[in-house]
Parts: C-alpha cells; structure tokens; sequence
C-alpha cells in the first residue's frame, strides 16, 4: 500500500488546527496557570509551520517558505519549552534558547543559500527540534508537581522518543540516498510527518490532561484548606438549608458550645436540637435573611445539650452551595460577658450616690478596657455626654505616646496581679487639652476572678505644671547664676589683666626716669615698645568698657538709630587697619574687599562700624592660622537695596549645640576651654542687636575645625 505524504500533511495541519481550538479554549479558562499561553502559541505556529509545507511547490517561493516553515516549527518547540518551565513555576533559560536559534539560524540559511542541501537543513531542524524536546523534558523532571508527576513522565518520555526518532532520521539523511520531492513516500519522508502526529496528539490530550490534574488537586487543597478554616473558627459554625432549616455541616467549636457532635446535629433543624430558648429570636434571624440576606451581632438565649442556659452572640449570611441557597452562621458564647455586665449594672445602682458626689473622678472599665461607668466629675473634665464615653475604650482618651504604659499594667491584672496600682498618667479633652492625673486602681473581684476595673482619679495638672514651671525657674536660676560667675571672673580677668599692663609699663617708665643712675635708662626703641603696649592695654580696657556701656545702654532702650552719609570703604579700611597688627602677629591674614566706586552709603555709622569691628575681633581671636575675610557687596532683595557684609575665618569653628549661645550675653564659644580666648563674651549679642534695630538680619556658617562665616544683611540707601 502506498502512503501518500502530502495527505498526512494535511491531516497534520487539520490535526493542529483542532489543537490550536482545543488550546484556546484551555487559555480562555485557565488563565491563571502560566504557560497555558505559550503552549497556544506553539499550537499556532505549528499550523503555520506545517501549512507552509503545501505550498514548497509553488515556483519561486521556495526559499521563503523553507524559511518560515521551519522557522514556525522551531519556534513553537521554543514555546513548549518556555511554557512548560512557566507551567511549572520556574525560569526558561534565555541563554540556552539565544544560543541554539543562533546556531540554527546560521546552519539553515548556509545550507539554504551557499551550499543548497535540503538534507543538511533537515538535520539542522532536527537537531533544533531534538534539543528544545530534550530541554522541556528535563524541565519536567526536575521541576516536579507531586498531583501531576504521573503525566508529567509520560510526556517527558514522549518528549525523548519523539528527539530520538528526530536524530535516526537525521542518520538517515546523512547514510542514505536523499530523496529530490520531499513528499515521495518513502520511510525517512513518511517517518517526519507520522511523528509529528502521533506527538501533537500526546502533547495536545497531556497539556490538557496536566491543566486539569493541576486544576482538580488546587481546587482540592483549597477545598482542605478552608475546611480546615471553618472547623479552627474560634465561633460556632453552622450551615443549613435555606429551604427547610436542616443542618448540613458543623465545626468543631459548636460541638464544644453546644454538646452536639457533628453526626447528631446533621440532618436535623436547630428546632430539633431545642437550641433557641426563646422562638422569637428565632424568627426574627429568619425575618432578617428574608428582607437583608443576612444578621449580625445578635444577642439570644440558646440551650446546650445538657439544658444549661448561655447567652450567643450570632451573626449570619446566604451562601450558595451546589447552586442552592443555604445559611452560615456563627455564634460566640459571651455569657460570662453578659453576666459581667449584668453584676457591674447592679453594683452601679448600690455606689451611684457616693461616686456622682465625688470630686474625684470615678470610672470603671472592663478587661478589654471598655469603659462602663464615669461619674459627673469626670464628665465634667473631659466634656463629653455620658453616652459618647459608655462603651468606648479608654484607650482613646490616652495620648498614643501613653498606650506602651496601658499595654504594660494589662498585661499585669492579666497575669494575675490583684493589688491596688497607683501611678500618673494624662487624658485628652474634647478641646485638645491634655490633663494630668493621678489614679489609683483597684480589680473588682467577684467569684475569684477579676471582672473589671475600678479607677479613682484627681486632677493634678495646675500641680503638675507648677512642678515644671518651678523646675524651670530652678534650671534658669542655676544657668543664670553661672552665667553670673562666669562673667565675673571674665570681668574680672578683663578688666585687671589691661590695669596691670599699663600699671606695670608705667612703673617701670617711672622709675627708670626719676633714677637712671640707680634703674638704668631706656632707650627710643625700649621707650616705644613700652608704650605700644600701654596703648595696646589701654584700647583693650577701652574696648571693654564700651561694650559693657553699649550692652547697657541696649538693656535700657537707650541706643537710637543715628542715620547718616558716609563711605563704608574707609570704615571697612579703618577697621582692617586696626586689626592688622593683631592679625600679623598670630601670622594671620587678612583681605579687605570694599564696594566698587567707593559709594556714600545712608545708615548709622556707628553701629555698622560696631558691627565690623565685632565680627572682625571675633574672627582674629579664634582664629589661631589661616586668613580672614571681609567681604561687602549691594544686592537687591524684594525690590529694595541692602548691604552684604561677610566675615569668614579659618579658626576652631563652632560647635552645634553652642551656636544659639553665641548670640546670648556674657557667653563665648570659648567657654570650657579655660583663658584661652578673652573678651567678654558681649560682642555678639550687642552686634545682633544692632543689626535688629537697623531691620537687618545676621545668620552663622559653621563647621567645627574648620571655621565661620558670619553674615550680615541690611536695608541701606546707596547714594
């Protein structure tokens, strides 16, 4: 009997067309697997790939279609492999795909245009097909599902046999005669296409049968997952018919509720079992789930087996199951919360008069802190109506910051701790008021057990803040006293240390003029240097005195703003003038960068020169090497001129947690560091001052170690 190849050929494509249907409507209801899509794609370009063999005939073409023929297959072996690896929650390996297409790619198209081998393309293809075949079987392999391993084998195996019958017809290619029509029947061109059926029908019913294992074990360990749910609810499962009431399943803490196990309660009503206590509570669930579809959080009197009384809380809602209505429901045994409440209602009535009398507050709250009770004072703090605090916890009248201190004696009552606890604590008002209280609480026992809380509490906030407010007066009168003793040992060293230069030099001059015979004579140079250092002491006491004399006249609003004409470049000259000596002796330098055009500039003369020559005393005194610089500029803010004065300095820096203090009379960066620096530490604040009265502001850059800058900015009329 002779096969005839081009029919086998198309059986193939109608087969993968039937594939491509089946695939599709796989992916359109079971999207939630990957891969299922790349497998519908492999579905796809084989029907392409397969289809293009019927038209290698037609002239002119046949490049192109071998081309995209086995371009289809092998790309759809690609995506067999990829959706099997996503199938299976892992990786395909981009690397190993890249790698085989590219070697395929460059053998096809060699053999297809330099040396036309339809053979060698073949084996190419083969090969391509074998390794994408042998890689998804590996994958299968090692990447194993426990509910699907069986089928997963057998479409590994189908996978290997299917390479290997690949491989034997590629030795038949290379041993044997090839045949010139691709579709004369015989073995090596029938055995391709008898493979490529008998594999798209394995593939096809194993994906198929793959999904669906994997799809009927998750539904069954969802299934076992929420039974396991439903029987740990810490509540009384029940589900019933819609129709006539009877119960279908229980969980198990309805059997430790009630008394009735599983199989006494399934099949019957809970009319049966004699549950409700009171018929009416029953109806009124029924009526519910008639008009809402459900009932929530309903207090009722139910019966256990052994016809002890208990109070449940039960809320409930329509399901479906098997396409047929039923009702879940689920009860809590709250008896012991309902008996609490009830006692603490009747102890409420006995103590009323005493607590709505009290001027202390009054309150009572539950395990769970819910408060119960509080008495007219303590509505009377916090400002609400009794009926917006009942009920609510206590916990949302404590500041957050407070909650870790509520956690901690909770945890102690819950332990067992019966005594009687008295600590402070604070509560917010309804205005934003935070409230300071002292509170002593105390269990209230009843059979044994702690039922609730008793709370007595007083207002202790005025005392609390008097407390602070004297803390505070303290902390300033001990700042403030050494403050004090600061400045008057700096005074002290500020004032003797020039008096006993000038004293000293003075003498010396004294007597060495009214006896030169006896104290020897001096000459120019020793007469001038002597002097200088007079003087130096002179302006150092000079200096001193004016700053003591301008802070005071600043604490008695006596300093008025004098605004008039002058050069700020010969002020600024003057004043690096008068530091350049000092400077020169610490081997420092100084650069002095005055306005361009020497400008007359309108403001006080004399606080911008006070300012100058503070910020630039305090730069060559705590600067031990390096430069300084002062700098000036005009610029325009918010439409109006203002002068920029700028001093920066190489010296120690200043600390961030001193450079508030700077600003502060009587203290110095220095402080700490013994004499180290003089001055009196009133330089600073006198050149803020200053500065304020002129509108101006001054702001400080700093790095410890590394320096300062100081800068000054102030509204000035450039003429």
């Amino acid at each position: 009997m002779t096969i005839d190849v081009p029919t086998l050929y198309i059986v193939l494509v109608l087969l993968n067309f039937l594939q491509m249907i089946a695939l599709y409507a796989q992916f359109k209801i079971n999207k939630t697997y990957d891969g299922v899509g790349w497998w519908l794609l492999w579905s796809v370009f084989s029907l392409f790939g397969f289809g293009f063999t019927l038209l290698r005939d037609i002239p002119g073409i046949f490049a192109a279609v071998a081309i995209l023929q086995n371009s289809a297959i092998v790309f759809g072996s690609i995506f067999v492999y990829i959706g099997m690896a996503r199938f299976l929650n892992t990786k395909e390996s981009p690397t190993a795909i890249t790698t085989i297409l590219l070697l395929f790619f460059s053998g096809f198209l060699y053999f297809l245009f330099v040396e036309d081998s339809s053979d060698r393309r073949g084996i190419m293809v083969n090969i391509a097909l074998t390794t994408f075949a042998v890689i998804t079987a590996v994958t299968m392999l090692t990447n194993r599902i426990s509910s699907i391993n069986n089928m997963m084998r057998f479409i590994a195996a189908s996978l290997i046999v299917h390479g290997c019958l690949l491989l034997y017809r590629s030795y038949l290619m290379l041993w044997l005669p090839s045949s010139v029509d691709m579709f004369e029947p015989v073995f090596y061109n029938i055995l391709p296409v008898i493979d490529a059926i008998i594999i798209t029908l394995i593939l096809t019913f194993g994906l198929i049968m793959l999904i669906n294992q994997r799809l009927q074990s998750d539904i069954t360990v969802t299934k076992n997952h929420f039974q396991s749910i439903f029987n740990l609810a810490p509540g009384a499962v029940l589900i019933s018919t819609a129709e006539d009431g009877k119960i279908v399943e229980v969980n198990e803490t309805f059997s430790l509720i009630t008394g009735y196990g599983r199989e006494e309660a399934i099949g019957k009503t809970t009319q049966e079992l004699g549950l409700w206590q009171h018929n009416t509570d029953r109806e009124w669930v029924v009526n519910d789930i008639k008009i809402y579809g459900q009932f929530l959080n309903r207090e009722v009197k139910l019966n256990r087996k052994s016809g002890e009384e208990f109070i449940g809380l039960i809320s409930g809602s329509v399901i479906s199951l098997n396409d047929k209505p039923h009702i879940i429901s689920n009860t809590q045994d709250v008896t012991e919360k309902y008996l609490a409440e009830e006692k603490v209602k009747a102890s409420e009535e006995k103590y009323r008069t005493l607590t709505e009398t009290t001027p202390n507050i009054i309150l009572m709250h539950d395990f769970n802190g819910i408060i119960t009770y509080i008495n007219r004072a303590g509505l009377k703090l916090i400002q609400l109506p009794e009926k917006e605090i009942i009920g609510k916890s206590i916990k949302q009248f404590v500041p957050d910051a407070l909650f870790e201190e509520v956690k901690e004696r909770q945890k102690l009552r819950l332990q067992g701790f019966t005594d009687t606890l008295e600590y402070k604590t604070a509560f917010t008002t309804t205005d934003g008021r935070l409230l300071k209280i002292k509170v002593v609480s105390a269990p209230i026992i009843k059979n044994g057990k702690m039922e609730s809380f008793l709370l007595v509490a007083h207002d202790i906030t005025e005392l609390e803040n008097n407390l602070i407010e004297l803390t505070k007066a303290k902390e300033t009168a001990e700042e403030m006293n050494k403050i004090k003793s600061y400045f008057f040992a700096n005074m002290s060293h500020e004032l003797r240390t020039p008096f006993v230069g000038i004293l000293g030099y003075t003498q010396i001059i004294g007597d060495k003029l009214a006896n030169p015979d006896e104290n020897g004579t001096l000459d120019n140079a020793e007469l001038a240097t002597m002097i200088n250092r007079i003087m130096f002491s002179s302006e150092r006491l000079m200096h001193t005195l004016n700053e003591i004399l301008d802070f005071s006249k600043l604490e008695f609003q006596q300093v008025k703003v004098n605004i008039s004409e002058f050069e700020l470049n010969f002020i600024l000259d003057d004043v690096c003038k008068t530091f350049n000596k000092t400077a020169w002796n610490k081997n420092l330098e100084i650069f002095c960068k005055g306005l361009p055009d020497n400008p007359q500039i309108l403001s006080d003369e004399k606080m911008l020169r006070s300012i100058l020559v503070n910020l630039v005393s305090n730069a060559v005194k705590y600067t031990p090497e390096g430069k300084i610089i002062i700098s000036t500029d005009i610029i325009v803010m918010e439409k109006k001129t203002h002068l920029k004065l700028s001093v920066s300095d190489t010296g120690i820096g200043i600390p961030l947690n001193k450079r508030q203090a700077v600003w502060e009379a009587f203290r110095q960066v220095s402080e700490g560091h013994g004499r180290s620096f003089e001055g009196t530490g009133l330089g600073l604040t006198i050149t803020k001052e200053y500065v304020t009265m002129l509108n101006g502001e001054i702001s400080l850059e700093s790095e410890e170690g590394e320096g300062s800058v100081f800068t000054v900015i102030l509204p000035v009329t450039v003429l």
